[in-house]
């Protein structure tokens, strides 16, 4: 699988603990200087205020980096579990500064969580730029796929002999497992006709009883 989140190693003499490395990332990305701006999907028409740009978060042991520029914004939920780790690069070389993102080093009290400096695992990713259209698109599996580089569905789908046959049928799964859930919820409504009908059993049986 191809990578799209970089991750570089600064080596020192010994080990430093994952949480302490948490520690000494701090980033800007939460000033004023990053205008938040509107996000619209071309796939799906998804609509959302976010920030745009690169994303960048040195650690003492690591350096993280978006291979492209990208739609964010901070996690509410923070912390979380997993990145996709094919988005980021690994910076060995060390820490790009002047990007939306920056980081630099302060000590902080590891067990004070309110104001923990954020990680790349804070940065909440919604979307990127369509390699061949230029458009922003979100990232799910109905919308795009990534492949070195964000390309749209609709691009893909368009191009395709220019794709892997897996990136295609990975879209094609999509669509197929979408419509099967969308098939499967429809049949579990209740139509309002079938509503009437059992309605106006219900009255001649009234009346039956009546007589």
């Amino acid at each position: 699988m191809l990578s799209s989140i970089s991750i570089s190693e600064n080596k020192s003499g010994k080990d430093i603990e994952r949480g302490n490395e948490r520690n000494e990332i701090v980033s800007d990305e939460r000033n004023a200087e990053v205008p938040l701006i509107q996000f619209s999907c071309c796939v799906c028409g998804m609509r959302e205020k976010c920030r745009y740009g690169n994303v960048n978060v040195t650690g003492r042991t690591h350096s993280y980096r978006y291979k492209e520029q990208v739609y964010y914004l901070m996690d509410p939920f923070r912390n979380r579990a997993k990145t996709d780790k094919r988005r980021v690069v690994d910076d060995s070389d060390g820490r790009e500064r002047g990007s939306n993102a920056t980081s630099n080093r302060q000590g902080r009290n590891p067990t004070d969580t309110s104001n923990r400096t954020p990680n790349i695992l804070d940065f909440f990713v919604i979307g990127a730029l369509c390699a061949v259209c230029g458009q922003s698109v979100c990232l799910d599996e109905l919308c795009s796929v990534f492949y070195s580089k964000t390309f749209c569905s609709t691009c893909v789908m368009r191009e395709h002999q220019h794709f892997p046959t897996e990136i295609v049928r990975q879209i094609e799964m999509a669509r197929k497992s979408r419509e099967r859930r969308e098939a499967e919820k429809n049949d579990k409504v209740l139509k309002p006709s079938e509503v009437v009908v059992v309605e106006e059993e219900e009255e001649d049986d009234d009346g039956e009883r009546d007589s």
